[in-house]
């Protein structure tokens, strides 16, 4: 009497491994797509930073890791030129150029 019953179950089982397998491909493709768009940005980093930041682009593998930090918004404020500039201090440095009289003196 329980064999009607685990045969839907057999039945879901092999369809759910069919469907992984089947969706593993695209997500391999994505990751190999993601992994060369990934070392181009890198190759652009160690011939554009590399005197700059020896540390985080002086060869391919640093400057790898360095992308990877840099998607996982991981060390954003450690990147060479990243100075933490908002919309108000550009408008303040703006104002001071074209209007110096605006400025307060203490």
């Amino acid at each position: 009497m329980s064999e009607p019953e685990l045969t839907p179950i057999i039945i879901i089982i092999i369809i759910i491994i069919i469907i992984r397998h089947q969706s593993a491909i695209p997500v391999l493709n994505a990751l190999i797509i993601l992994l060369m768009v990934t070392a181009i940005y890198a190759l652009m980093g160690v011939f554009l930073f590399a005197e700059r930041s020896i540390e985080k682009f002086g060869d391919f593998g640093r400057s790898m890791y360095t992308m990877f930090e840099l998607l996982a918004f991981a060390e954003w404020r450690g990147m060479p030129g990243a100075e933490a500039t908002t919309c108000a201090s550009k408008h303040a440095q703006a104002t001071a150029q074209t209007h110096p009289e605006s400025i307060k003196h203490s």
